[in-house]
C-alpha cells in the first residue's frame, strides 16, 4: 500500500462539488497509521462511513485519538465506557493483524460494538474538552484532524465538518487539507499538527481536556440525540431564525396552487399528492407563509409535525432545518426533548422566537408527557400529519388536539383500507382534500419520472397450491362465521396472514430474481422488496426471505448488498441510504421500512417480490421508485405475479380465480401509467383468458 505522499490531494473539498468521505477521508485513513481528530460533535455513525478503510488502517497498526465536546449520545457513551472497562481483560495485543478483519464488529451493522472494540483494544483514545471557566457560555467547537503514516508524512485538515454522518454526509460542509509532502503546504500542516498536540497534552489554559472515564465520573457529559447536536451547531452563532425558503429551491407552480387552496380553506385541509411529488416541501412552504402571516399580527406560530416512523422524523428534521425552522425531534425518551420543548415554548410566549416546531413520531405524540406539553401551546398552532392515514386508529385520533387552529394532512392515499369510520374521523378533523395531484399528472408535468413495467409470472408448485387452496377454504368458512365483523375474528386474521406469506414467499421467486439480476450484477441503485415470510434454505432448514435474497445477491452474484429492515439501527439506515445513493451498494433489500415517506430518488430498478392486498402499499412503493434524480429519465419496475400452475383442466377452482383477480388488480394499476402498459398487459393475456378475467381493468 502506498503512503499519504502518493495521494493526489486537493487543498479544498466542498459538498456539492466533492464527496468528503470518498474523495478525501477514506483514501487518507486507508494509508494512515495514526489519526487524530478534534471536533465539537462525534457520533459512532462515523465509523460506518469509515468502514471501507477501517480494517486496512487497523492492520497497519493504526491508532486514533479523539477530542470532543461533552455532547455525546447516551448510546455512544455507554459503548465507550464499556470499552474502557474491558481493557483490563485484554492483555497486550490480543489479536494478530491478520485476524482483525474477522474479529472487528461490523462497523456498518453494529457501530456501537465497533466503537467499544476499538477502545478495548487500545486503538482509540477519547478525551473531552470543556471550557476552563465554570459556567462560561459556549462549547469546544473546533474542527481539525491529522492523518500520519509510517513514512513520516502527515495530512492535516480543518473545516466545518463534525465527525458524524451529519457532518460528513448530510450537511453542506467544506474542509481545507494540507500535506507535508507539498513544500507549499508543509508549514500549515505542521501548525495544525502542533495545535492538536497542544490540545491533547493539555497545554491550553482556556480548556480542560479530560479522559472520557474521568469526565463521566465527574458528570461533565451532556448526552443528546443527534438532531439536537445539529440544532446546537446552528444556534451557536445566534438566536432563533425566521423561516425562509432555502436558497436555490424552486417552488413548483402546483405546490403554490396547493398552498393557495389551503389558505382559501382557512387553514385546514389535506394535500392528496402522489408519492414523490414534494408533499414535505409544500407543507414546509405553507408553514413558512403561515408564520409570516402570524408575525404580521405579532403572533408566534407553534407547529407540531407528526410522522409514523423515527426515520421520517429525522428526514423532516433535515428538511425543516433547511427552511430555518430550528426543529425539535421528539422520538426517543422524554429526557431527550422535553426540556428543549419547554424552553422554546417559553421563548415563543415571550416573543423571543418567531416559531416553535416539534417533530414527533405518532407514538411519542400519544404519550401523556407530550399531550400535557402541547396543551400549553398557543391557539395559533398548526398540526401537520405526514402519512395522515396512520392517525385513523382509535387511540391516535382521540389524541388529536381539538384546540389547534390550523390543520394540514398529507397523504397520497388518505382513505384507510377497510376502515370507513377511521377515514371519516380524519376527514372531520383535517377537512377534505383541498388539492389533489395524481400520479399520472405528476409524471406528465415532470414531477415524477416515467417508468417501464414488467410483470414476472411465478407459478406455485404443487405443494404450495395445495396449501393455498386449503387455507382459502378455511378462510371462506371463517368469513361466513365472522359475518359483518371480519376484523374482530383473530383466527380469520391469522389465516389471512398465513395465506399472504405463502404468496409472498413462493419458491420460484428468488431463482427468478437472481436470473433477472445476473446480467445487471454490476449495476447500482437496485431495490428489492421482500415479504416477511420464510423460505427453504439449501440445507433443508428455513430462513427469512430477506436473508435468502441478500445471500443470493451477495454470495451468488457477488453484488454489494445490504438488508434495510426494522431491526437495522435507525442511524445505520441513514448510512445505507447514503451508500445506496453514491453507488457503493449495488442493491438494498427491504421488507416494509421503505414503504412510507423515505427519500431514495436514486432508485433505478425495483423488484417487488411481495405486496399486500392494501393498494396503499404498492402505490407508495411505486412512488418511491419514481422520484426524480439527476440523470434518471426512466425507472423500471419488476412485479412478481403468483399464479397457479398451468394444467389441461378446463375447470378453474374459484380460489385460483380469486388469487389471479387479486394479483391483476395491482397489475392493472401499475400497467395503466407505464410507458409500455399495453405490452405488459399483452404478456398476461393468456392467463387472463384462462381465468376469464379479461374484464378487469376495462
Amino acid at each position: 500500500m502506498s503512503g499519504l505522499a502518493d495521494l493526489l490531494l486537493r487543498t479544498r473539498y466542498r459538498s456539492g462539488e466533492d464527496d468528503l468521505v470518498e474523495d478525501f477521508y477514506l483514501p487518507c485513513l486507508e494509508r494512515a497509521t495514526e489519526y487524530d481528530r478534534a471536533v465539537g460533535y462525534f457520533t459512532s455513525g462515523a465509523l460506518a462511513l469509515a468502514a471501507p478503510a477501517l480494517v486496512p488502517f487497523l492492520i497497519h497498526g493504526g491508532r486514533m485519538r479523539l477530542v470532543v465536546s461533552p455532547h455525546l449520545t447516551e448510546a455512544d457513551v455507554e459503548a465507550m465506557l464499556a470499552g474502557y472497562h474491558r481493557r483490563d481483560e485484554i492483555v497486550g495485543e490480543a489479536l494478530r493483524r491478520e485476524l482483525i478483519s474477522a474479529a472487528l464488529p461490523d462497523p456498518i451493522r453494529d457501530t456501537l460494538s465497533c466503537l467499544s472494540w476499538l477502545i478495548a483494544h487500545e486503538r482509540l483514545e477519547v478525551r473531552v474538552a470543556v471550557l476552563s471557566k465554570a459556567g462560561a457560555p459556549g462549547i469546544y467547537h473546533e474542527k481539525i484532524g491529522v492523518f500520519r503514516d509510517d513514512a513520516g508524512t502527515h495530512v492535516a485538515f480543518q473545516g466545518s465538518a463534525n465527525e458524524s454522518v451529519g457532518g460528513l454526509v448530510n450537511n453542506f460542509e467544506s474542509i481545507l487539507a494540507f500535506s507535508t509532502a507539498k513544500p507549499s503546504e508543509a508549514l500549515v500542516a505542521n501548525q495544525l499538527d502542533r495545535d492538536f498536540a497542544a490540545l491533547w497534552n493539555r497545554e491550553l489554559s482556556t480548556l480542560e481536556v479530560i479522559d472520557l472515564p474521568d469526565a463521566a465520573r465527574q458528570t461533565l457529559l451532556d448526552t443528546y440525540t443527534p438532531d439536537r447536536a445539529e440544532r446546537l451547531t446552528q444556534r451557536s452563532g445566534g438566536g432563533p431564525r425566521r423561516p425562509a425558503t432555502p436558497d436555490g429551491l424552486q417552488i413548483r407552480e402546483y405546490q403554490r396552487e396547493a398552498m393557495a387552496a389551503w389558505f382559501r380553506a382557512r387553514g385546514t385541509g389535506v394535500f392528496e399528492m402522489a408519492t414523490g411529488s414534494g408533499k414535505t416541501i409544500t407543507a414546509l412552504s405553507t408553514a413558512g407563509r403561515l408564520a409570516e402571516e402570524c408575525a404580521k399580527q405579532d403572533e408566534g406560530l407553534a407547529i407540531v409535525v407528526l410522522c409514523p416512523y423515527q426515520h421520517l422524523v429525522k428526514q423532516w428534521i433535515a428538511e425543516a432545518n433547511a427552511f430555518a425552522f430550528d426543529p425539535i425531534g421528539c422520538f426517543r425518551g422524554r429526557s431527550h426533548w422535553e426540556s428543549e420543548l419547554r424552553s422554546q415554548l417559553l421563548e415563543l410566549r415571550a416573543g423571543a422566537r418567531p416559531t416553535l416546531m416539534a417533530i414527533a413520531t405518532n407514538a411519542t405524540f400519544a404519550t401523556l408527557a407530550f399531550q400535557d406539553l402541547i396543551r400549553e401551546l398557543p391557539e395559533a398552532s398548526l398540526i401537520i400529519a405526514d402519512e395522515m392515514h396512520n392517525l385513523g386508529a382509535p387511540a391516535l385520533r382521540r389524541a388529536l388536539p381539538a384546540w389547534f387552529r390550523f390543520r394540514l394532512g398529507l397523504s397520497a392515499t388518505p382513505e384507510r383500507h377497510h376502515d370507513t369510520e377511521g377515514t371519516a374521523a380524519l376527514q372531520r378533523y383535517f377537512g377534505s382534500s383541498v388539492f389533489e395531484l395524481g400520479l399520472g399528472e405528476a409524471i406528465q408535468m415532470g414531477a415524477l419520472t416515467r417508468y417501464r413495467y414488467r410483470p414476472i409470472v411465478i407459478e406455485f408448485d404443487g405443494e404450495e397450491l395445495d396449501q393455498y387452496l386449503a387455507l382459502s377454504e378455511r378462510i371462506g368458512l371463517r368469513m361466513a362465521i365472522a359475518g359483518d365483523d371480519p376484523d374482530g375474528d383473530e383466527m380469520l386474521m391469522a389465516l389471512l396472514i398465513r395465506r399472504a406469506r405463502l404468496i409472498a414467499s413462493a419458491s420460484g421467486k428468488i431463482p427468478r430474481l437472481l436470473e433477472l439480476l445476473e446480467p445487471e450484477r454490476r449495476s447500482t441503485h437496485n431495490l428489492v422488496y421482500c415479504g416477511d415470510g420464510r423460505v427453504e434454505a439449501d440445507d433443508g432448514d428455513d430462513e427469512r426471505q430477506v436473508e435468502a435474497v441478500v445471500r443470493g445477491l451477495g454470495q451468488g452474484l457477488g453484488m454489494a448488498v445490504n438488508r434495510y429492515t426494522a431491526d437495522v439501527d435507525v442511524d445505520q439506515r441513514d448510512v445505507l441510504r447514503e451508500r445506496f445513493a453514491s453507488g457503493s451498494l449495488n442493491a438494498l433489500v427491504a421488507i416494509r421500512c421503505l414503504d412510507e415517506g423515505i427519500d431514495i430518488p436514486e432508485t433505478r430498478r425495483a423488484y417487488i417480490l411481495a405486496s399486500s392486498t392494501n393498494p396503499r402499499q404498492f402505490i407508495q412503493r411505486r412512488g418511491r421508485v419514481l422520484r426524480r434524480a439527476p440523470g434518471k429519465d426512466l425507472a423500471e419496475i419488476y412485479d412478481f405475479i403468483v399464479v397457479p400452475p398451468a394444467s389441461g383442466d378446463d375447470n378453474v377452482d374459484p380460489s385460483e380465480r380469486k388469487l389471479m383477480a387479486r394479483e391483476l388488480e395491482r397489475v392493472m394499476e401499475f400497467a395503466g401509467l407505464a410507458v409500455n402498459g399495453p405490452e405488459a398487459l399483452a404478456e398476461l393475456r393468456e392467463l387472463r383468458t384462462r381465468y376469464d378475467l379479461l374484464h378487469i381493468g376495462t
